[in-house]
């Protein structure tokens, strides 16, 4: 079974928006290099987007290790 989640730039902006709201109100501190690598996820999206817009990452065949780590299921509680 697999899903497909699509989700527009405006909805991103909204969850990290709460995420550091939430973050703030509870006393954490998030470290500079999260908003980096949050940067740079939405960079690679982005492009991905534009160079290769039927791509799906997740399900790539060139990526063993994510298609491994389905079939072994979830991690042991």
């Amino acid at each position: 079974v697999t899903a497909q989640v699509a989700l527009d730039d405006a909805q991103v902006t909204d969850v990290l928006l709460s995420l550091v709201q939430v973050s703030e109100n509870n006393g954490i501190k998030l470290p500079r290099e999260f908003g980096l690598l949050v940067k740079q996820v939405l960079y690679f999206d982005r492009y991905t987007k534009l160079l290769a817009p039927d791509l799906d990452v997740l399900q790539d065949d060139r990526l063993p290790y994510l298609r491994d780590a389905k079939d072994r299921g979830p991690p042991p509680p």
